[in-house]
Order: C-alpha cells, then structure tokens, then sequence
C-alpha cells in the first residue's frame, strides 16, 4: 500500500522539488526580508543624539547575530547527521521529555544541565553493554574493549552519581542571624497559659456527608450525618468538556451537585462553642488533603472549640486536567471555594436548630472564625467578604445574603488574586485577620497574605486587629500533615528542591497551633492577653520553636500618621499636617514594597545613608507640631521597618545592588539606627533601634 502512495506521489514531488536556482532565490528572499525587519526594528530603537551611531551599530550587531546562528547550525546538523538514525530519533524525544518534566525549575541552564547529566551518562551505560555483549569480548580488538569498557563504568558511575544527588535532601543554608534574639531579654514573656496545650475537653470525632460518596466511605456510607448538594455552577468556570466529563466520572456528580462534605472534631460537653471552619488548597485530588489538619483540630477542640475541615478536593487539580491539545482544568474556582464555606455554614446552623441533631444547641453561631491554606486561605477571605454582600459582584442575579457572624480569618501560605471579585482585591472591613507564611514555601513563594492584610480595614468601630507572621525554614507543605516537605509535588521536581534546611514538621505545626490558637482565644473568647503575640513573636519564646519571626501588626485604634498612600509628594504625611525633612540621605523615595515574585500593593518610603561617605549623620524627620496627634490620642509611636539591601549609594556604585555589607563569617550583617523623640519646648529623648531590635 506504501510502495503504491509513493508511486503515485514521487512523479509530483518530482515535478515540484525546488532545483538549486530556486534554493537561491528562497535564500536571496528570506535575508532581504530578515534585514529589512532588523532596520525597521533599530530604526525603532534608534532616538536621540546617538540616532544614527547607534542606527549602525545595532544593525549591525544584529545582522552578525543571524549570520552567526545561522553558520552555528551546520555543525550541530552535522554532529546530529553522524548519529544513526535510531539514536537521533530517541535522542531527541529524551530531550523534548526530560525537558519537559525539569522545566518547572524555571532555568533554562539547570535544565540543560540536568538534561544533559540524564542522556550522557545513560547512552555512554548502553553504548558499553550493548558493545561488550553483541560484540563478543575476545573478538574485538584491545582498543575496542578498552573504550567499550570505560563507556560502561563512566556511564554507570554518571547515572548513580546523578542518583544519588537526586536523592540527597541538599545542602545546608548558612543560618540567618537572629537579630530579634540578640535582645530577647529585653522583653518579658507573656503571662499566660501555652495556647499550644491541649485543653480540659475530650475530643470526639465524626464526617459528614451527602452519604452517596464513591471515592471516601467516610463521606458515603460512613457519614454520621448526611448533608444535601449545592448548586456551584454560578461560581466555578470550565467544568465542562472532555476534561469535565472526566472530572464528573471520576467523582460521580458536577459543578450543578456539589457535595456539603467534612470532618468535625469537637467538645464533649454541653455547649454551645465556637465553630471554626478551615479549608485546604490545591493539591492532587487523589490523595485526601482534609484529614491533614488533625492537629489543629484536636487542639482547638480539646479548648472548647468545633473544628470543621472541609473537603474541596473535588475542586483540586487531577488527571483529569490534561492541559494539552486545548484541554484545561477547573477555572476561577477560587471564589467557589469561598462560596462552599457558606453553604457549610448555612448547613451547621440548621443543625444547631434541629432537635435529635448531636449539634442541637451546642454551636455558638454568633462566633465563627474560617481558616484556610494555600488557595483556601484566599478563600476564607472571599467567603467573609461575600458573607456581608447582597448579591455575587460577578453577577447579581445569584443572591448571597448569608450574614453569619464571622469574627476571624486565618490565612496559612495564601494564594492571592486568584479571585477577584469586579476585578479588584478582596476588601474585608471590621474583622480579626491572620495571615501565616513560610520564607521556605516552595509553592506560594511570595507572601501573598500581605497584600490581603493591607486591604483590611477599620471603621472605626470595635475593637479588631490583623496580624501577618513570616517564619524562616518554615515551607508550604508541612502546615498539612498531608503534603510534606516537597513543595513542587513528586518526580522528578521532589528531588529538585533543597530540603535539608526545612524545619521539622513537628516545629512548623507547633508554630501554626500556637499563633492560630492565640488568635482564636481572642477571636472568639475576646482573651486580649494574647495579643503582644501578634506583634512581637519574643512574647511567646517559651512556646515557640527558636527561628527567625517577622510580624506585622495593627489594631482598630491605629491612627495612621504615615502609610505613603496618600500622593507622590515627599515631604507630606498621610495624617494632616504631618511634613517630612531629609538630611544628608543617599537615598529618599517612595515606591510600591515587592515581593519575591510581585509586590504588597502598598508603598513605602526608601532611605538610604553613608554617614562615613557624607561627612555628617543623616536623618529623617517627621513634623507633628500643626497636626491632630495629642498626647491624649496615642501611647506609643509604632514604625514598621525593614531592611531592603540596597547600596545606599546608587548613584555612585550602581543602582539597587545588595550592600556590601559582610563580617566574613555570617553574611549581612543587621542595620541600627536612632529613633528620637522632640517635644514643642525642645526637649529630646533618644533611643537606639537595637535596644528593641535591629533590622
């Protein structure tokens, strides 16, 4: 049949082949097209007083540029050409998929390496086996026997040497100094009780569920009370097509009948108690991430407190995401997420009402707090905003209306704007908020919590407060149970990330029980003695595993004297009649704070100085004198400062490079300075940062 369509063709590619004259002239075509793009795009470029110098000398550069890449290409053609055919063709099919598969390290060099140290060693392994096998020892020449017997061992000692880096947790990371510790006996722990204890009540446990699931028997035939399906269709985007057909097979319903699904630890006692409800984020949703927060939920249980951990996992990424040929999974489910936690909550609070429900009377509806990680703690955040709204703002002909008396949000590694509700971030107004992350998360890299911490506001009215904690060595995953140290999933990326200098899971919950207890106790329990926790992390050392905390902290009495939010003027301050002066500073201006990978959507002002290089101290002052602050208003001044390793003399040894600051022996080393105090009548007091900490 082959032999017969190649008959039929051969006489019209025959009749069609370009000859050696039409060669050229395809060749002649595509470089006067290639130069005439390389001029209109230097032409473009080419502007000021250095126009046609630097016209020239970018045509040029790119001209070479081609002509170079172009006379490179023969001998990579000409290595590939002297391969058999075989070889080349698995050859490049290894590249395409190991590529692939390491790509997520996001470096093109790493994956070339890591590429390269896959083929090499495996080709020389089977070019040395295959020789000695097929070609018989004693009939190849010594020389022959002599390199196919060197292939074999470089080729096996390549592959273990690469197995065994693929397997080593990796280096250790120079431990970051501890500025906070070096003045912990300054201040004075905390004189209350560990929130991390358990507490007085026995735990009891159960699952709830629509009775009918296929996949958990805990949800199905297991579930101790059974629960009706939602309709989430309004709120979760693509499920539909082949990759939502699969999705629906491999759970048995859709985004029309979603199950109301959970585990409950609570209280044995009469009641009624708080209800807190925590949610997980993206993970395989194969493999159950709701049993991963029994840690928190015995605690906060044991304390008098029900613990809800939803199940979304049917919301998660899977197989079924097949993101090839067009297909895609799951779209802005994030605000779905959110949504389900009302419906959870409309479904406890029918419980609390129904007489011969376990839950009758014993749930304290008007104190509620919803927890999340990673995706979920963005969706706690929108499930509290959506909780005091009419209608959905993406449409509003689906009626909200819920109302629960939600007092707080914790957020653990949030995702942010994966929802954005009329475009825009989510706002919470009057609400207790928490945010948690890891400097080691391998998954949300940047803390996305801060900016949502910036967008919760104070009307003014009662007494609320919202904290952000960022813990060294702490990652994404180990703040389930479920999901370890490996940020980035199984392989091959396990075994790419540097997990030696992780902290013990053990430490990592013990840090998430101890600030997610405290904020319940004062959430729900209005127990104030807690709140120096959120503030300064030293109060609580007596509980805490010893590592590197940065925290955030403002309560509803704030009055914001400076957030640089207001305009672009220098020497104005938020509150009026505030007026800024700089003395001697390198550097003075005001920018947008980033994160790792985006920013915290609120500003800061930078400053720089080289008192040595100046000849004189610099300094930064802020003018009260004709503003509203009295004495009678505030009890302490609070800055929130960082340091931003930054050359202080940009202008003089090149923009923004991290300052050449080093002891030899620990890196950086931390910044001082002093704060001072003037009064009308002109009398000053001084304190040194380092007293409190340096930065």
């Amino acid at each position: 049949m082959l032999t017969r369509i190649r008959s039929y063709l051969q006489p019209v590619w025959t009749a069609v082949k370009p000859d050696e004259i039409s060669w050229q002239g395809a060749t002649y075509g595509l470089a006067f097209v290639t130069l005439a793009l390389i001029i209109a795009f230097t032409s473009g470029m080419a502007v000021g007083d250095w126009a046609i110098p630097g016209f020239i000398g970018m045509t040029v550069m790119l001209t070479l540029l081609a002509l170079l890449s172009g006379s490179l290409s023969d001998p990579v053609m000409a290595v590939l050409n002297g391969m058999s055919q075989r070889y080349r063709w698995v050859l490049i099919g290894s590249v395409v998929i190991l590529a692939t598969a390491i790509i997520g390290t996001n470096n093109l060099f790493g994956t070339a390496v890591l590429t390269a140290a896959v083929i090499l060693p495996a080709s020389l392994l089977g070019a040395g086996i295959w020789s000695l096998a097929r070609g018989g020892w004693q009939a190849q020449p010594p020389v022959r026997r002599g390199v196919a017997l060197t292939s074999l061992l470089v080729g096996a000692g390549g592959l273990t040497a690469a197995l065994l880096w693929y397997s080593w947790p990796g280096p250790a990371v120079p431990p970051t100094i501890n500025a906070a510790w070096q003045n912990v006996g300054q201040i004075a722990p905390i004189a209350a009780a560990d929130p991390a204890q358990p507490g007085p009540h026995p735990v009891l446990t159960l699952a709830y569920g629509s009775g009918q699931d296929r996949r958990r028997a805990e949800f199905g035939t297991g579930a101790a009370l059974i629960t009706p399906s939602v309709d989430g269709s309004p709120f979760i985007g693509n499920w539909q097509g082949i990759s939502g057909n699969l999705r629906s097979r491999y759970w048995g319903f859709d985004a029309t009948s979603l199950p109301l699904n959970g585990r409950v630890w609570y209280p044995d006692g009469d009641g009624p108690f708080p209800l807190a409800l925590i949610v997980h984020g993206n993970h395989a949703m194969m493999n159950d991430s709701d049993p991963g927060y029994d840690y928190l939920g015995q605690l906060l249980a044991s304390r008098g407190v029900i613990l809800v951990s939803v199940d979304q996992n049917f919301l998660n990424g899977g197989y079924t995401d097949v993101k090839m040929f067009g297909i895609e999974g799951l779209q802005e489910e994030n605000d779905g997420r959110g949504w389900l936690l009302l419906e959870h909550l409309t479904q406890w609070q029918a419980w609390s009402e129904t007489p011969d429900n376990p839950f009758y009377r014993k749930v304290d509806m008007e104190r509620i707090v919803l927890m999340g990680h990673s995706r979920g703690g963005e969706a706690a955040a929108i499930a509290a905003a959506f909780n005091r709204l009419p209608v959905y703002p993406d449409d509003a002909r689906v009626t909200l209306d819920y109302n629960f008396n939600i007092r707080g949000v914790v957020a653990i590694a949030p995702s942010d704007g994966q929802y954005e509700p009329a475009g825009r971030g989510t706002s919470l107004t009057d609400i207790n908020y928490l945010a948690i992350q890891g400097a080691y998360d391998g998954d949300v890299i940047p803390f996305q919590g801060a900016r949502q911490y910036n967008r919760v506001q104070f009307s003014g009215e009662g007494d609320w407060f919202k904290a952000a904690v960022y813990v060294n060595e702490a990652n994404h995953g180990q703040f389930n149970s479920r999901w370890g140290r490996s940020d980035r999933g199984g392989f091959p990326a396990r075994g790419l990330l540097n997990l030696a200098s992780i902290m013990p899971e053990a430490d990592q919950q013990r840090i998430a029980q101890v600030y997610i207890s405290a904020f319940v106790e004062a959430t729900l329990r209005d127990n104030s003695a807690y709140l120096p926790l959120f503030r300064d992390a030293r109060v609580g050392r007596n509980w805490l595993p010893e590592t590197v905390y940065l925290s955030r902290y403002q309560d509803s009495s704030a009055l914001i004297v400076a957030d640089y939010e207001e305009d672009v003027d220098l020497t104005t301050a938020s509150l009026d009649g505030g007026a800024f002066r700089g003395d001697h500073l390198t550097l003075w201006y005001e920018r947008v704070v980033p994160l790792k990978h985006s920013d915290q959507q609120s500003s800061a002002v930078y400053l720089g100085w080289d008192s040595p290089a100046m000849g004189q101290p610099a300094a930064y002052r802020l003018n009260l004198e004709a503003s509203e602050v009295r004495p009678s208003l505030t009890d302490s001044l609070v800055f929130s400062l960082a340091d931003g390793n930054m050359n202080p003399n940009p202008h003089r040894l090149g923009e923004r490079v991290e300052r050449p600051v080093d002891d030899g022996v620990n890196g950086r080393q931390p910044l001082d300075l002093t704060i001072e105090l003037l009064d009308a009548a002109g009398n000053a007091a001084r304190l040194p940062l380092s007293h409190f900490s340096t930065l």
